[in-house]
């Protein structure tokens, strides 16, 4: 199947652009021709993280258990 993923500027969009995403001043673009292709954030990764530093959970027993 036909698509990318690339970084655009300050240029136009090209006419297939299915997904933009405008983090700072560049734009990460996925373009798909075809209309076939997918996008999908995973976040079962971010389950395996730990506590947030800012809160209660976050202490010295449990950086002592972990």
């Amino acid at each position: 199947m036909t698509g990318r993923m690339y970084l655009n500027g300050l240029r136009p969009l090209a006419k297939h652009a299915a997904v933009v995403l405008s983090p700072r001043k560049t734009n990460f673009v996925f373009e798909d021709t075809r209309y076939f292709g997918r996008l999908t954030l995973e976040t079962r990764s971010l389950e395996n993280l730990g506590p947030e530093p800012l809160s209660d959970d976050f202490s010295a027993d449990y950086l002592r258990e972990h």
